[in-house]
């Protein structure tokens, strides 16, 4: 739990909380520009307690001081990380990644098939690699300056990922949609797309493990939303009810409140252990998954319960409390559902030996 955060830790916590609370009116553009300046933006590649990236323990922090603040949208006061595009050369450092680090350029990552038995392929044709398949579910591809697409190279089908600008001609955006939380997804066809040999990247595996910090940010902004959440109820609960008295005198709510604060408290600790041990070991992956489907779920039944227990108000669109029931019930089905991330826990202990308790 945090009461065992390195000195240095809590210091950077109190520091980047500070921050927030300073700022937390600010609109969009303002925001990052204020983040930026004092570089929190920076902190998925550039720590600001030491050199290179900030560790698991650092994102965390970040990303539950954020969402406990009661702010949804993270991408204005946290940037985005390097991913597939570390270590990459100074051409594609110039005009995608530093873009991208600062702002100036949004990627979208394009994982996903459409069909699983014709995946995305790339071939190289005279001199040019030549895309060709569907991706679904590509968040934010509609507003994306370029993309990152894992596909299956020709012929001896390795797995790579290839940067493609978002304007490339013989890519079409397909079903694009608005998910339950606000954010945009869509079908994405490559027809033929010819991008240069030098925008082919062999980084796979970093690419692949956007996954999984995916499933730990959205972990820790769930553990993020129960705190702001409870910490609401409990400024509701204490305000006198129209009935005499106040909602926290009466014994039915003080227990369906209670399991509300035992529940965010547990989740709160397995995030916090979950990220120490990524920090010494990356193959944690089932650790991972059990944290995002404990998280997502802790966090939707904290929203569910609260907004029970304060009433209709709490439905109102623009209520703070609706707003987050969304992102909540959204999160249980993004990074992989939380049906199908079990059966995945169940495969890598009886088929790997992997995880621990």
């Amino acid at each position: 739990m945090t009461e065992f955060l390195a000195p240095e830790l809590k210091m950077f916590r109190d520091k980047f909380q500070h921050f927030l609370n300073e700022n937390i009116n600010l609109n969009s553009q303002a925001m990052r520009s204020k983040s930026l300046a004092k570089g929190f933006y920076s902190i998925s590649h550039q720590s600001m307690l030491h050199d290179g990236p900030a560790t698991a323990l650092e994102m965390v922090i970040a990303r539950e001081s954020v969402a406990s603040s009661g702010i949804l949208d993270h991408s204005n006061i946290i940037g985005p990380d390097p991913g597939a595009l570390m270590n990459c050369s100074d051409e594609i450092k110039n005009n995608y990644l530093d873009p991208m680090l600062k702002g100036d350029k949004k990627a979208s990552f394009a994982f996903t098939e459409n069909d699983f038995k014709n995946p995305t392929t790339g071939e190289l044709i005279d001199s040019k690699v030549t895309i060709n398949g569907k991706k679904s579910y590509v968040s934010r591809a509609v507003d994306s300056d370029f993309m990152l697409v894992v596909l299956n190279f020709m012929p001896d089908n390795s797995r790579l990922v290839a940067i493609v600008d978002s304007n490339s001609e013989g890519i079409s955006l397909n079903q694009t949609f608005e998910s339950l939380d606000g954010s945009t997804h869509s079908e994405v066809t490559f027809d033929n797309v010819k991008i240069p040999q030098n925008l082919l990247l062999k980084n796979v595996q970093a690419a692949t493990q956007n996954i999984l910090q995916e499933r730990l940010e959205m972990s820790a902004i769930s553990v993020g939303l129960a705190i702001f959440t409870v910490n609401e109820l409990t400024a509701n609960l204490l305000k006198t009810h129209r009935s005499g008295g106040s909602l926290s005198d009466r014994e039915g709510i003080r227990l369906k409140y209670s399991d509300l604060r035992i529940n965010t408290y547990a989740a709160r600790s397995m995030l916090y252990r979950t990220a120490a041990i990524l920090e010494d070991n990356e193959n944690v992956i089932n650790e991972v998954t059990a944290t995002k489907i404990f998280c997502t779920e802790t966090a939707f039944n904290v929203v569910d319960t609260a907004i029970q227990l304060s009433g209709g108000e709490s439905l109102i669109v623009g209520n703070h409390l609706e707003a987050i029931f969304r992102k909540t019930r959204s999160m249980k089905l993004a990074g992989g559902s939380n049906e199908i991330l079990r059966l995945n826990i169940s495969k890598g202990i009886f088929e790997f030996d992997s995880g621990t308790l």
